[in-house]
């Protein structure tokens, strides 16, 4: 009986274009094969037939485990260090904000001048010298229909013109005399106005009383109350900035001795509000005193 391999190495001899080759009893079926295999002609050899493809194998990483677990690690501690940083980075920001915000005192200043402007705008509101001043005149509410409880303002319907120890009222219709001297009258001043005539029909004449030292006593006490108003208003606005630096003290959001600096800042800025407001006062004392 012919062995198995001896018969594929007849059927694979039958396929090639070499010579034919009849095995012997005294080899193997291992050298028939090999010796089959070397006389095989590569032109006309089907190879796929012979050796099928082997399919690709799959590619794996050759990186060891305990690399990857290093690399992981490295990654998890530069991200921890970009976090630090950008952490680190929001805390310099917070520090340097609190710190413009102890030395901005735009709000204190803006405060300071409010009041010092309301101060000059009263002090000239009152009597020139203890006399009557213009302005004051001006602000009369006056009630030009009886009918409703509707007012105007003096300035509104009058041109006032000051001649001298006179001023006149100039009206622009006949109808807005007999209110307005009415109003004039029983205004707190103690005027009494005179016309109109038949030279002028729409115009009235106050004469200006002349100053006392009763009248300029007035005007000096109303001045010092004015002034008072205004160191007061000065107050307020540093005990609001005061009460921000202590609120930062104690968050310890800035560094102790910047709110010292800032402290000193503070107290100089409303030093110079309060010298502005006193020499206002004095000013306006010399002017009634004349």
């Amino acid at each position: 009986m012919v062995p198995r391999l001896a018969l594929r190495a007849k059927t694979l001899h039958r396929l090639s274009a070499g010579p034919t080759i009849y095995p012997s009893r005294n080899h193997n079926a291992v050298s028939l094969s090999a010796a089959l295999y070397c006389h095989q002609t590569p032109q006309t050899t089907n190879h796929n037939a012979v050796f099928p493809s082997v399919p690709a194998r799959a590619h794996f990483s050759t990186t060891p485990l305990l690399a990857k677990k290093k690399n992981k690690s490295r990654n998890d501690a530069e991200d921890g260090a970009e976090d630090a940083t950008r952490s680190g980075g929001k805390s310099v920001t917070a520090a340097q904000d609190a710190y413009d915000e102890a030395f901005d005192f735009t709000n204190l200043e803006r405060k300071i001048l409010k009041a010092i402007e309301q101060m000059t705008h009263k002090l000239g509101e009152l009597k020139a010298g203890g006399t009557l001043n213009p302005k004051v005149l001006e602000k009369i509410e006056v009630k030009l229909d009886k009918t409703t409880t509707d007012t105007v303002k003096l300035h509104d319907v009058a041109q006032l013109v000051t001649k001298g120890m006179q001023i006149q009222v100039i009206l622009s219709d006949e109808d807005h005399v007999k209110p307005v001297k009415s109003a004039i009258q029983a205004s707190n001043l103690s005027l009494a106005p005179q016309g109109p005539t038949e030279e002028a029909p729409t115009t009235l004449t106050i004469n200006i009383p002349p100053p006392t030292g009763e009248s300029r006593q007035a005007a000096l006490d109303a001045a010092t109350k004015i002034s008072h108003i205004a160191l007061e208003l000065v107050q307020d606005a540093r005990a609001q900035k005061h009460k921000k630096l202590r609120a930062m003290q104690v968050a310890k959001t800035v560094n102790p001795d910047d709110i010292q600096k800032a402290h000193k800042e503070m107290e100089s800025v409303v030093q110079r509000g309060t010298t502005q407001v006193k020499s206002l006062l004095e000013t306006h004392r010399k002017v009634i005193s004349r």
